[in-house]
């Protein structure tokens, strides 16, 4: 018996669909969807209603397009055997007592069957667009691998055992070719055979085995290429000079691009090329952090200073041991501690830097004179406000015999100054034991011993004659004893600036000089860089 509860008008929209498809001949998988109730998920049940359809002698498709192909949905062909017939009512009181929910549904099952219908199948020239985008983004990872001499360098860890290579081709090495303008074997075309024109030749060959094509890479053909990418590989490491260190990679780069790789080898070098960039970030965190710490600088200025780099420079900050921190910490230190830590930032100007300056300030400046009378590989050294002399009475008794002993009794065991702002207080240690006073005597005295004359790099000596904290006339003694490759500027300081003369740069304590002092500082650098 039919369903009474269902209403006339769905009864009528069921049999409006039917009698639709019996018309044209078929329904769309969509049109049919409409009939299913929200919660009938089922494969079996909904592979029932389309074998009811059809029974109907309407056939099923996934759209009006599949009727010209005959792509017919459900397991059997639409027929004309009459011990399948099912009648309209009948098809009507099955598919109303599927639910009485009868109409479209958000369910996101059935819009997805609804829908399907409506989307194009891929076909052959779809599959040629994206097959040659797929290769374009392979060609782009491999000029991104010829590009990155970490690839290089993991290329050759792979491979660095000769006797171990033949083993590792077939795991990283898809192809390999002799010269870059030659074609992979992977991507050449084999010939199509000639036709035979008897019938029986034809016979015959379809019974031969096929010939196989050997698409294995030359093993001979790696083996050479590895070790001459490695020959290579090595002189671009130790070239100094950049421009011959590039033509050299260009070499490189053409050879590896001779060598066509296997999916494990792009993804292993992807990840170490992540786990690269993660360093990368936290080794800049780590930078950034020590900087604001060891140099007191605001996060505002070491943005500026970073940011605003007119010769593209890595800039390393480095603090004596002692210095930025409490004034016990300060009277700890020794001139051999300053001695370390002045070479160690050397050391690692030359490792981040192709060309090494350096710029100190009062006692630093003490400090790299005396290194200077070594190899340092320096191009260039500021100097601002050098120390090579004390201007008042108490650092001239400290050179004194004794001075150790004798000074603390004399002008107290602390020394101590008021600072002129906050910032000030921040960045200097404004009260010390007065033991602390004899590293820096030490500095000076051994940068006054260098023999001045040997020191050949530029310098750029920025003070004041009128500094009321280091002798300016010690600083003239030095100069006087040096060559050519001194030059001398005396800012004019203001009332705005610092008032011991001694803070001849900076925003802290003559930001009136800062500006102007720079630009002169970079020009008077561009003549040696």
């Amino acid at each position: 018996m039919p369903n009474n509860n269902l209403s006339k008008t769905k009864q009528k929209e069921i049999k409006d669909l039917i009698e639709k498809g019996r018309e044209q001949g078929f329904l769309t998988i969509g049109e049919i969807n409409d009939l299913l109730p929200t919660n009938l998920y089922d494969g079996d049940q909904i592979d029932g209603i389309i074998k009811l359809i059809t029974d109907l002698k309407i056939k099923v498709v996934e759209s009006n397009k599949d009727i010209q192909t005959e792509v017919v949905i459900g397991d059997e062909e639409v027929t004309d055997d009459d011990d399948n017939e099912i009648t309209e009512q009948e098809a009507v009181e099955v598919l109303s007592n599927l639910d009485e929910e009868f109409g479209r549904t958000s369910d996101p099952v059935r819009m997805y069957m609804r829908e399907m219908g409506t989307v194009e199948l891929l076909n052959r020239a779809g599959e040629i667009i994206i097959a040659k985008k797929i290769e374009e983004g392979q060609k782009l990872i491999y000029q991104a691998i010829q590009r990155f001499p970490e690839s290089i360098s993991y290329f050759l860890k792979l491979f660095k055992d000769e006797e171990e290579i033949e083993a590792q081709i077939s795991d990283y090495i898809l192809d390999v070719k002799e010269k870059a303008d030659e074609e992979f074997k992977t991507e050449q075309i084999p010939e199509a055979p000639a036709a035979s024109d008897k019938d029986d030749e034809i016979e015959d060959s379809e019974e031969e085995e096929e010939e196989i094509i050997d698409n294995s890479p030359d093993r001979e053909l790696v083996c050479q290429k590895v070790l001459l990418i490695k020959e290579y590989f090595d002189k671009y490491k130790s070239q100094k000079d950049q421009a011959k260190a590039e033509k050299i990679f260009d070499k490189i780069r053409n050879e590896i691009s001779n060598f066509k790789f296997t999916s494990l080898f792009i993804e292993k070098l992807i990840s170490r090329i992540e786990n690269i960039s993660k360093n990368i970030i936290k080794y800049e965190k780590d930078v950034f952090s020590l900087c604001l710490k060891q140099t007191s600088l605001t996060k505002k200025e070491f943005v500026k200073l970073f940011k605003n780099n007119v010769f593209t420079i890595n800039i390393f900050f480095t603090r004596l041991k002692g210095h930025g921190l409490d004034g016990q910490s300060l009277a700890e230190a020794s001139f051999d501690d300053w001695m370390i830590d002045t070479k160690e930032a050397i050391d690692i100007g030359n490792v981040i830097g192709d060309k090494l300056i350096l710029i100190g300030c009062s006692t630093g400046c003490s400090l790299i004179h005396t290194n200077l009378q070594y190899s340092t590989n320096t191009k260039a050294v500021i100097y601002v406000s050098p120390n090579f002399g004390p201007k008042s009475y108490l650092g001239q008794l400290l050179r004194v015999p004794g001075a150790k002993f004798f000074i603390p009794y004399i002008f107290g065991k602390e020394h101590s100054f008021e600072p002129r702002s906050i910032d000030h207080a921040r960045c200097w240690t404004t009260s010390y034991p007065i033991k602390a006073l004899f590293a820096v005597k030490d500095s000076v005295v051994a940068a006054y011993k260098v023999k001045h004359n040997k020191i050949k790099e530029p310098i750029l000596f920025w003070f004041s004659d009128d500094d009321q904290v280091v002798s300016a006339r010690a600083t003239r003694k030095i100069i006087s004893k040096m060559g050519k490759n001194v030059s001398v500027h005396n800012p004019h300081l203001t009332d705005k600036d610092d008032s011991s003369k001694h803070g001849v740069l900076g925003d802290i304590l003559s930001s009136s000089q800062t500006k102007d002092g720079v630009k002169k500082i970079i020009i008077w650098l561009k003549g040696y860089i």
